[in-house]
């Protein structure tokens, strides 16, 4: 249901580890970026606008909001 209530276009944030080159998640929450980032050692940190069509799951699990 919380898939399906996104707006058609959401956006999301992905911190990047030096050398990283393949990704899966992204989260809602800039802040839960931000906390990867200090906890992993990511150097960078993007905001992706993504459609939700392109979404195949919903991850609300432990805060993180993850597509």
């Amino acid at each position: 249901r919380a898939l399906n209530d996104l707006s058609p276009l959401v956006t999301a944030y992905r911190a990047h580890r030096p050398g990283e080159v393949d990704w899966i998640a992204y989260t809602f929450r800039r802040e839960t970026a931000f906390r990867f980032a200090r906890e992993r050692g990511a150097d960078q940190i993007t905001r992706y606008a993504i459609p939700k069509r392109t979404n195949v799951a919903l991850f609300l699990r432990r805060g993180e909001h993850e597509v």
